[in-house]
């Protein structure tokens, strides 16, 4: 018999794309991430994150972006962190831009801390941050960043 079953063709594939999957961190491409980040990006584990009250995702939220993402957005979130990747400045935009909080929802700014991009904005999801800790990180930005309504950010008053 010279024939395939299609249960052979369906499991090549997903053998195939297995592997292409399990690459190691140092063999994966900027768009290897980025692909990884999207596949594995649930917006189902965000649903189910409640917390005490909003002031205590705020507040951790405010913990999470001193430490993760003040580097490169700035203390203030104005896009000036000054951090240097392979040479050049990172500038993302401004978190409080006008059109900045019509155009992005909670559940977009989960999903972009989780996947990141390839300009340099790490894939958070991938780098094990958990939904819990992204939540509080989109009520931070959302709620205090965004409006300029920081209060302290790495032991400073802004």
């Amino acid at each position: 018999m010279r024939w395939i079953s299609p249960t052979a063709v369906v499991a090549a594939a997903l053998a195939a794309a297995a592997c292409e999957l399990e690459r190691s961190p140092e063999q994966r491409t900027a768009t290897d991430e980025l692909a990884l980040a999207e596949r594995r990006f649930d917006p189902v584990a965000f649903d189910t994150v409640v917390w005490a009250s909003q002031e205590a995702a705020v507040e951790r939220g405010r913990d999470i972006y001193s430490w993760v993402c003040a580097d490169c957005h700035g203390p203030e979130g104005h896009g000036d962190g000054g951090r240097v990747i392979d040479g050049d400045t990172i500038r993302p935009e401004p978190l409080q831009r006008a059109d900045w909080q019509r155009d992005w929802s909670p559940e977009d700014l989960h999903r972009k801390v989780f996947i990141g991009n390839e300009l340099g904005m790490p894939h958070w999801g991938l780098r094990l941050m958990r939904p819990r800790d992204i939540v509080a990180l989109e009520h931070y930005i959302r709620l205090e960043l965004a409006r300029g309504d920081v209060a302290e950010v790495d032991g400073e008053e802004s």
